[in-house]
């Protein structure tokens, strides 16, 4: 009776073992159909090392597998220093993608347009901005201009004219005599 329990537990360990065979076939598969500098090619660098870890772990696991089905002793087999090192690695990596992670950025001009758009939906603040917008154009127009007008002024006063607020001296301005101080002349 022994022998049949033993035969029983035997194949349904063996049918676990084909199974679990088969899932990381299974897994391995699109890592195996390109060459891995092909693969490695395309990614970036966390996603490489990320790939570079799980297939040493995975490499070193199944190893300790096999040993393990072959009975060897892998208490202090260097494989499980190897899959203690990959661990290691594997938290590094962890720890990095952490920081990985880009900043977020925010675009100015969307926010802009999301912002106006939403305040115009509002009458007073729309009244308040149309009010606004035409004053900017007002003031645009003026200094448009003034500067249309600059080298005409400019011009005038290289050639010795003079405008209306210089003529006489009484532009309005502060007298360029020097009063003398009392105190000094006493």
């Amino acid at each position: 009776m022994e022998d049949a329990d033993l035969a029983t537990t035997l194949a349904a360990k063996n049918k676990t073992l084909e199974e679990a065979v088969g899932r990381v076939n299974a897994l391995l598969q699109p890592v195996l159909e390109r060459p891995l500098d092909e693969q490695l090619a395309k990614l970036d660098v966390y996603d490489r090392a990320k790939l570079e870890v799980l297939l040493a772990f995975a490499l070193n696991s199944l190893l300790f597998v096999y040993l393990r089905t072959e009975g060897a002793n892998t208490k202090d087999h260097p494989v499980k220093q190897g899959l203690e090192r990959v661990k290691q690695y594997f938290a590094k990596v962890q720890e990095a993608g952490t920081s990985h992670k880009p900043a977020l950025r925010l675009n100015q001009a969307a926010a802009k347009r999301f912002v106006t758009h939403g305040l115009i939906a509002n009458e007073e603040v729309s009244h308040e901005v149309k009010k606004r917008k035409q004053l900017d154009d007002e003031a645009e127009k003026l200094l448009q201009e003034l500067e249309l007008k600059a080298p005409q002024l400019r011009s005038r006063a290289a050639s010795g004219e003079s405008s209306p607020q210089t003529e006489g001296g009484s532009g309005g301005g502060p007298s360029t005599k020097k009063k003398k101080n009392k105190k000094s002349a006493a």
